[in-house]
This record gives structure tokens, C-alpha cells and sequence, in this order.
């Protein structure tokens, strides 16, 4: 069996408005997890750029968030500039959580 430890959140983010999204530094990689005002996982995804991935689910312009992006209220944030680790840490934080994120339907981790 492999063990995986996902490093701790390094950013929280308290979603107003686009203008909250600054604190993520440009062109940096890693994980990222919606969070709604009941602090239930909404979405947990990966990019090599963080900000603009982030920016994209909150604003509604991309086209798998359209219809629940208004619900973000909280970003949480892990940096990681390795790809595979990206996607290895995404599939256990999205395999792993309990309850799974509302919207990541797509991973079937059975």
C-alpha cells in the first residue's frame, strides 16, 4: 500500500470578489478546494496556475462551474509545483473526502 500525506492548506481565502483572489501568487501550481458558506466541499482541482484556474471557477466563465460558481465562499489553497503530485494529491483529496465535493462527479476513484 502506498501512503500519501497531502501537505496542510497554505492559503485560506475568505471569496468576496475577484479582487480576493490577489493573494495567490501568478504562475504558481498546485491544489485548490471550493468551499460554500457551510464549509462543504464544493470543488477540489489542480493547475500550474493557480490564479487563473481559481479566477475562472469563481467568476462562471468556465463552463463546468457555471451553474453553482456563486456558491464559493472559501478557497483553500496548497502549493505544488510538480505535475504528477498535482494529480496524485487531487484524486486522494477528492477520493478521500468524506463527504466527497459536491460537484467533482466526474473521478471515479471505485
Amino acid at each position: 500500500m502506498i501512503n500519501i500525506t497531502v501537505p496542510d492548506y497554505q492559503e485560506i481565502i475568505i471569496y468576496r470578489d475577484i479582487k480576493s483572489l490577489r493573494v495567490i501568487p501568478r504562475h504558481r501550481g498546485g491544489i485548490y478546494a471550493l468551499f460554500d458558506k457551510h464549509d462543504q466541499l464544493l470543488w477540489v482541482g489542480k493547475s500550474g496556475n493557480l490564479r487563473r484556474r481559481v479566477r475562472s471557477h469563481t467568476t462562471g466563465k468556465n463552463k463546468d462551474t457555471m451553474a453553482w460558481h456563486k456558491e464559493v465562499s472559501q478557497i483553500q489553497i496548497i502549493y505544488v509545483e510538480d505535475a504528477v503530485d498535482r494529480a496524485i494529491y487531487e484524486a486522494y483529496m477528492i477520493g478521500r473526502s468524506n463527504p466527497r465535493p459536491r460537484y467533482n462527479v466526474d473521478l471515479n476513484l471505485e
